[in-house]
């Protein structure tokens, strides 16, 4: 339970980071707002999950900790990808 509560949490964070206009994994930020809604939702849920598991200190500590974690470590994953090769480079 714990685990899908952190994957859902990762995929709600991952939609509010990808519709932002400086994230740095796609060329241009995801189209629509609703993305960004629905990333919100996602962590509420996640929120939601982890408050019907352990008691209220523990599941805001446990969702405030692992949403940092992950807006801590999404911008660092752009680092990973290939370089970009533009016209000039072939």
């Amino acid at each position: 339970m714990q685990a899908l509560l952190l994957i859902l949490l990762g995929g709600g964070c991952s939609l509010v980071y990808l519709s932002h206009k400086n994230q740095g994994w796609l060329n241009k930020k995801l189209a629509s707002r609703y993305w960004c809604w629905l990333g919100y939702g996602l962590t509420l849920l996640a929120l939601l999950g982890w408050l019907s598991i352990f008691s209220l200190a523990p599941a805001l500590m446990t969702w405030t900790v692992s949403l940092m974690l992950f807006f801590g470590i999404f911008p660092f994953l752009a680092l990973l990808r290939a370089p970009r090769r533009s016209a000039r480079d072939e």
